[in-house]
């Protein structure tokens, strides 16, 4: 091969991978740019809003149904220690009977 052909290849092929580089750069600029746009916003759109008061509400919710659960069973076992209380000592019984308690 001549010297000429050979500055011509090396050219040619300089050329082409000058071009591949480039379109590589470009490429991952519009990749950055489509990464950019599908990232999270950091949960200040109103959908996240609701979606956060949503949450809260069904805990607190979820929270109001066990503490009302709790609170007949401590009525129910109240009532059962004062019934059994009111069965050892009359003092205790007219008590009961003037406090008119309501029945758990």
């Amino acid at each position: 091969m001549s010297d000429t052909v050979t500055v011509a290849l090396i050219g040619a092929i300089g050329a082409i991978l000058a071009g591949v580089l480039v379109e590589l750069v470009r490429t991952r600029r519009r990749a950055d740019v489509a990464a950019h746009e599908v990232q999270p916003n950091g949960g200040d759109s109103l959908r996240d809003v609701i979606n956060r008061i949503d949450r809260r509400q069904l805990v607190a919710s979820e929270r109001a149904s066990r503490t009302e659960g709790k609170v007949d069973r401590l009525g129910i076992q109240l009532a059962d220690h004062l019934a059994a209380a009111a069965e050892e000592s009359r003092t205790i019984a007219r008590i009961l009977r003037h406090l008119d308690l309501p029945d758990a």
